[in-house]
Order: structure tokens, then C-alpha cells, then sequence
């Protein structure tokens, strides 16, 4: 990660491919905003419920995120999300399609 380049652009978060691990930690962010993952984990996350509905609202108010979202391109050609679950779990909760010109950091 250290060898990687980074750039700030914007793109259609719907489109990404998403390692499976980091689209599985976005979906568990959701299942905890909708009081599902405590039965999955045995424990509740209130803190990372806070942060979703936070995000949540200022993405559906806004338009835009808090602050960009950083990412790296895995040597599969997959998106691993290293800062930004709760942002992209309250983006795929209102529609991906729905917000154009999202800015995120990419590695490569």
C-alpha cells in the first residue's frame, strides 16, 4: 500500500467491483443500522449505528459525502475500502444511482 499511487476523482460507486470482504463489512454496517446484526454477531454496535445514521442523513441532506471515501485496487482488480464503510453502507441504502460526482481516493 505504501508503493501505491494515489488520485482524487469522482465516480458511480454503483459500478465498482467491490471485494467481497469490504462489500460484506457494508452490508453488515446496514444490517446494524436496521438492528439485524446484533442476532448475526451476538453483541450490538450502537457506536457504528450512530456513525451510518449520521452519515445517512448528512449524504440524503447534502448530496455529497462528509469527505471522500479511500480506497485501494487490489492486485484481483477488486476495491478494497480502507476508510469509508458507513459512508457507502448510507450510499448503497439510498441508491448509488441516485448521487453523481461522489469523490473518493484510489490507490493503484
Amino acid at each position: 500500500m505504501h508503493n501505491a499511487e494515489w488520485r482524487i476523482g469522482e465516480i458511480d460507486f454503483s459500478k465498482l467491483p467491490f471485494h467481497p470482504r469490504s462489500l460484506e463489512d457494508i452490508l453488515l454496517v446496514i444490517d446494524n443500522a436496521n438492528g439485524t446484526a446484533k442476532s448475526i454477531l451476538g453483541y450490538d454496535l450502537e457506536r457504528c449505528r450512530e456513525s451510518y445514521w449520521y452519515n445517512h442523513n448528512f449524504l440524503s441532506t447534502e448530496g455529497h459525502f462528509i469527505k471522500p471515501v479511500v480506497l485501494i485496487r487490489t492486485p484481483d482488480n477488486y476495491v478494497t475500502v480502507l476508510d469509508g464503510n458507513h459512508r457507502l453502507a448510507a450510499l448503497f441504502s439510498l441508491g448509488a444511482n441516485n448521487f453523481k460526482g461522489l469523490q473518493w481516493w484510489l490507490g493503484v
